[in-house]
């Protein structure tokens, strides 16, 4: 299929160069340090966990995404941690994606004419497409899809490979659908397919199981059912055929549910992390981020990864004013206009519309503003709405006979296309590692705390700590003048700069860092064994104990709870409490039996003992 070719060969050639970018941000935490994802054994376990279940950390304790910790278990067995097979399932995706959107205009343009009524026969009162003007058309619809920069964050980043698969679901069962729907679902009609009986709902739950906003699936389905029979009243909407069709739709979420709650306790995050909002600012945001949808989509420049969420605080402010009146025109205008809109393009906005709405629940859960990642499907309702209305305009719109159609349309089509294919391959470059990412986020907004601390982690794994302890300090600025701080961020900055200092030898520096960062965490067991470490170094052996004492109580892992062990009865034969010492040995060895280095600590300890009642109890 030349369409299909043409178009999964733009998408290779634009994300080509992410190729070459490494693992980054998350990727660090699912693929590098996950265990699971190395032993195909481990895939059944996947399916009762959260996405953090196999670390000790609360990272995304709410999330549950079992199928996208499987896809990455096949691509380590095949890629291993070579990050370029990764990258390739990412863009190849992407490509069966605008695929799917070109096999979708396909099928909406030649059942709708010209004048959105469906095409049946002597009942279409208006001129169809020519077959020539539909494929140009879908193949425009297509390209403008994987052209388009919402796509530089998904295809350039492998941890989001589940808003790239629970898309290609959601369109698959899409088309399936509208394929099915040959006749438009006259009243009466009761012929169901078996994609539209089984192959719908079994792919809404795979979707369900890659990324939770999977969830708009039969609401789109019912959806375009709804847009397509109007004006030929309830009955043929529903009816038996549609009965059968959505049957298995509630059965295949109720399932996921089950999951869910058994893998994670809980239907929703337990936790608010901007609670100060309120129920109305919630909402106030909720259209911000619609707001910022519809300019990611429709202007997509100045788009920046990971910005940080600045909420608007009363709907009174000038912003607010605008947002507010741009959604609810939004809104009233598509009501009135319902009618009278093309098929096509209804459909399309729906398209557009509906998956962006799940999105808008993110500032509950997250500290980032609206991401780009979040209108990938959507971005689909663009492709079709541009690529039709540019088609329609030269061909049976307004500006029909001005110019010739299929040179005007191909032109505008084209030149946009170009300009969005060069924007979304630079926007790629910036995935490639973490440092030039950080360096991103920090375009779009000076005082992006998180960018910082990412370029302060970024120069302390390349070994420049001074200039790490510089960006750290830079973060934690921010943070404090905040009027809501990040206090997670707060956290990990803190240790960055901790961290930072003992590296270049600053323990006064790196004491006064850790004992800050407990003042706020107490019961951080990693900063409380670290400053145990540094007073034990500098001869403090009484403090170091009592950091060792909060950091064995805290710990989870049998092998810190060991090591710590070790260090405190190190700690007490230096105090040449002997007999204390001796008991932490032994404690750390019925954690870990055989341990060579606590053994011959003890073992030292002991001839120090025999020596003290040789010299008649002097040590």
């Amino acid at each position: 299929m030349a369409g299909g070719a043409i178009i999964t060969a733009l998408a290779v050639i634009i994300y080509h160069n992410a190729l070459f970018n490494g693992f980054v941000s998350d990727d660090g935490f699912q693929i590098l340090q996950n265990p699971w994802i190395k032993d195909l054994r481990f895939i059944p376990g996947i399916f009762g966990h959260s996405l953090s279940g196999f670390s000790a950390h609360s990272f995304q304790q709410a999330t549950y995404r079992p199928l996208m910790y499987t896809a990455f278990t096949i691509e380590h067995l095949f890629f291993g941690l070579n990050p370029v097979g990764w990258h390739l399932v990412n863009i190849l995706v992407h490509g069966a994606n605008g695929v799917l959107v070109f096999l979708i205009s396909i099928s909406l343009l030649r059942y709708f004419g010209a004048g959105g009524k469906a095409a049946r026969g002597k009942e279409d009162v208006q001129k169809p497409f020519t077959p020539l003007v539909i494929w140009l058309t879908a193949l425009t619809a297509g390209a403008l899809f994987v052209s388009h920069p919402a796509g530089s964050e998904p295809v350039s980043w492998v941890s989001a490979l589940p808003e790239l698969s629970f898309t290609f679901l959601i369109l698959l069962a899409f088309y399936l659908h509208v394929s099915s729907d040959k006749r438009g679902g006259e009243s009466g009609e009761t012929g169901v397919s078996f994609a539209g009986l089984v192959l719908g709902p079994v792919l809404f739950f795979m979707a369900l199981l890659f990324k939770e906003t999977a969830v708009v699936l039969p609401v789109l389905l019912f959806s375009y059912d709804i847009i397509s029979r109007r004006g030929k009243g309830i009955g043929a909407v529903i009816n038996k055929r549609a009965v059968l069709i959505y049957s298995g739709y509630p059965l295949a979420f109720a399932a996921y549910m089950v999951l869910r709650i058994l893998a994670l306790g809980h239907l929703t995050p337990d936790t608010n992390l901007n609670a100060y909002l309120g129920g109305g600012g919630l909402l106030l945001n909720a259209a911000a981020g619609f707001y910022k949808a519809a300019g990611m989509l429709f202007w997509p420049i100045g788009i920046y990864p990971f910005q940080i969420f600045k909420a608007l605080g009363s709907p009174f402010e000038a912003q607010a004013i605008l947002i507010l009146s741009f959604t609810a025109v939004f809104f009233i205008v598509l009501f009135f206009l319902r009618k009278k809109l093309h098929t096509i393009v209804l459909m399309a906005i729906v398209i557009m519309v509906l998956p962006v709405l799940p999105a808008l629940y993110t500032p509950v859960i997250t500290r980032f503003d609206f991401a780009p990642r979040y209108v990938y499907l959507s971005s689909a309702g663009y492709a079709l709405f541009t690529a039709f209305v540019l088609r329609w305009l030269f061909y049976a719109g307004p500006l029909r006979g001005t110019l010739s159609f299929k040179g005007a349309a191909a032109v505008l089509s084209w030149a946009l296309i170009i300009l969005c294919a060069f924007a979304s391959a630079g926007k790629s470059r910036d995935w490639e590692s973490n440092l030039t990412l950080a360096r991103a986020a920090l375009r779009g907004s000076a005082d992006n705390y998180f960018a910082l601390y990412q370029i302060g982690n970024a120069e302390a794994e390349r070994g420049a700590y001074s200039e790490a302890i510089k960006e750290y300090k830079e973060a934690i600025g921010i943070i404090e003048r905040q009027e809501h701080p990040d206090m997670q961020t707060m956290r990990h900055s803190l240790a960055g700069l901790g961290g930072a200092y003992a590296a270049l030898g600053r323990v006064d520096d790196a004491t006064g860092a850790y004992e800050r960062l407990l003042r706020f965490y107490p019961d951080n067991a990693a900063v409380n064994y670290q400053l145990g470490y540094i007073y034990q170094e500098r001869g403090g052996c009484e403090k170091a104990l009592y950091y060792y004492g909060r950091a064995f109580v805290n710990f989870t892992s049998a092998k810190d709870k060991k090591d710590t062990l070790l260090n405190m009865g190190n700690c007490y034969a230096r105090l040449t409490l002997y007999t204390r010492a001796l008991e932490s040995y032994r404690e750390a060895l019925g954690i870990a039996p055989g341990d060579g280095a606590v053994i011959k600590n003890m073992e030292t300890v002991k001839r120090l003992i025999r020596q003290s009642l040789y010299n008649g109890g002097k040590p």
